[in-house]
């Protein structure tokens, strides 16, 4: 009764402080680049009813690089009527990815050296803000379905070596359906679980495992089953171009050549980030003990110690030797050197509190002075070298909100709803970057248009000439140039075509002026409110 207690308090614990707050407030910010591309592919799933094949933002051609899963799921839900249709429905997968990962964390501590190990490895995951916020656990991508295939694959595997249960078989079929999670979402990302668990198998303390190989035999059947029959699908379907698309172009390309020239990275980019990372989480120097306690538990005959250097060293190893990089990609080998840092707290803290312990039995402090307060000293080491001081940071992060594209959006289309008769176009002046999110948001109002060439005076037109106004997107260097003509048309005599005002911008981004004449010009204000960046202007009246 006194051990469920307590598993009882400390999952409490885990969900109030971690598994909340990474859930909260889903819905309270607009979709960001790659979170476009999927939520595109999953609104077209749920227009055309195509569920096979989802449809790229860029052409709205077959979307090919990733397998469907993750938007399966997702529409899936929609179309149950389980989730909604908005931000908060395309992220919560995500979201309970994320959640399930943290408890395979909090678990696979447990099993190393207690639950106050698991607790601390949370706390110096929830620390790191990238793995939540930037294509991570929080967002409409795939790395919270890749990081919950590692957590959750490695964890059954690790309770499978071991043997317990009446039946191991079910860890290796839970390995093998966490194996499908991460192939069937992203791919080749996926193999590292495989690749980690034969490193382990095939060291010399481990070999003997072998002979269990028939324990394995439903999970990988049920795993081809799983897999195969959309890739093959896929491949009656789109022949070849499939081929060239999810293994040429986004394996091989990404690996030995680039895609984008912005992700080519030296080789030890992958080190470097991760060593960045620890120190925006505060946790290095316990990582780095860690990871010493942890060779030392691997070479006193530690199975899961080894598990978990093989998890970090084996993924980093083989990605460093491609050519490009992303810092996502690393997301799921953080997990371990969380471990790490919560094996070494357990530890100290084991320590510590068996000095103290002993103290107290004895009460002769003063014989056991020197151990007491090495004890106290130990606790006050670990409270400051791990994170607490930067929960409550990462925390309020997680709590703010940003979505002026969304509110651009919305007010766009009352406005469209109260005046049919304005053009359905978005303009692009200036060749400002615009990511994904404006295509997606945007595409409701009228689509993105780019400025023609062969009439450079289109996307004035709309801001000066009434029933022809339409929202315009502008780089800097454009916006300088509209004002500049602007002043020259309101200087001249009265043309009573011409739009009256207001006409306002705002800036959805450091380089990307949203243009709002006429009927459009009240969304200025609804945008600021959403969170727009840089400041509200109007533009010159004359």
């Amino acid at each position: 009764m006194r051990s469920r207690l307590q598993t009882t308090a400390w999952l409490a614990l885990v969900a109030v402080f971690f598994a909340i707050p990474l859930a909260r407030g889903l819905g309270d910010f607009q979709l960001r680049g790659d979170e476009a591309i999927y939520a595109y592919a999953v609104d077209r799933i749920l227009e055309t009813g195509d569920w096979l094949a989802p449809r790229a933002i860029q052409w709205d051609g077959p979307f090919l690089e990733k397998p469907p899963l993750k938007m399966w799921l997702v529409a899936g839900a929609m179309y149950a009527g389980v989730l909604p249709h908005d931000e908060f429905g395309m992220r919560a997968w995500d979201a309970l990815f994320g959640i399930a990962s943290f408890l395979y964390v909090f678990l696979l501590g447990r099993r190393l050296m207690g639950p106050v190990s698991g607790a601390a490895a949370l706390l110096v995951l929830f620390t790191m803000p990238q793995l939540l916020t930037v294509h991570g656990l929080r967002s409409h991508n795939m790395e919270a379905a890749l990081v919950l295939c590692h957590c959750g694959g490695l964890y059954h595997f690790a309770r499978w070596m071991d043997g317990t249960g009446r039946r191991p078989a079910r860890h290796a079929t839970g390995v093998a359906l966490y194996f499908v999670l991460g192939f069937m979402t992203k791919f080749v990302a996926a193999l590292f679980l495989p690749l980690v668990c034969a490193a382990v198998l095939l060291g010399a303390r481990e070999r003997h495992l072998l002979a269990r190989w028939r324990e394995w035999r439903a999970g990988a059947a049920l795993a081809a089953g799983l897999i195969v029959p959309w890739f093959a699908y896929a491949a009656i379907r789109f022949g070849d171009g499939f081929w060239q698309e999810i293994v040429g172009i986004h394996v091989v390309t990404r690996f030995t050549g680039s895609l984008d020239p912005a992700h080519l990275a030296p080789w030890h980019y992958y080190v470097t980030y991760t060593w960045a990372e620890l120190g925006r989480s505060g946790s290095r120097w316990i990582v780095l003990a860690g990871l010493v306690e942890l060779k030392r538990q691997a070479w006193a005959g530690r199975p899961e110690a080894r598990l978990l250097l093989w998890w970090w060293w084996l993924p980093i190893g083989l990605m460093s030797l491609g050519t490009s990089k992303l810092s996502h990609y690393v997301y799921p080998f953080l997990p371990p050197l969380a471990l790490a840092a919560g094996v070494m707290t357990a530890a100290v803290a084991r320590t510590a509190g068996e000095w103290l312990r002993a103290a107290v039995r004895t009460a002769s402090w003063p014989g056991r002075s020197g151990r007491a307060a090495a004890g106290l000293g130990m606790i006050a080491a670990l409270l400051f070298l791990l994170p607490f001081r930067l929960y409550p940071i990462r925390a309020a992060e997680l709590r703010r909100e940003s979505a002026p594209l969304r509110a651009l959006r919305d007010c766009a289309l009352t406005v469209r709803a109260a005046r049919p008769e304005l053009p359905s176009r978005v303009y692009v002046a200036g060749s400002p970057f615009l990511n994904h999110e404006y295509a997606y948001y945007l595409r409701y109002v009228g689509g993105i248009s780019p400025l023609a060439e062969a009439d450079p005076g289109a996307a004035l037109k709309a801001l000066t000439t009434p029933d022809e106004e339409a929202l315009v997107l502008a780089s800097p260097s454009a916006l300088a140039a509209f004002e500049s003509e602007l002043r020259g048309i309101e200087g001249s005599p009265g043309d009573p075509d011409r739009l009256p005002q207001p006409r306002r911008v705002v800036w959805t981004e450091p380089n990307v002026a949203a243009l709002l004449p006429g009927a459009y010009a009240g969304c200025a204000d609804a945008a600021v409110e959403a969170g727009a960046r840089g400041s509200l202007d109007t533009l010159p009246t004359g």
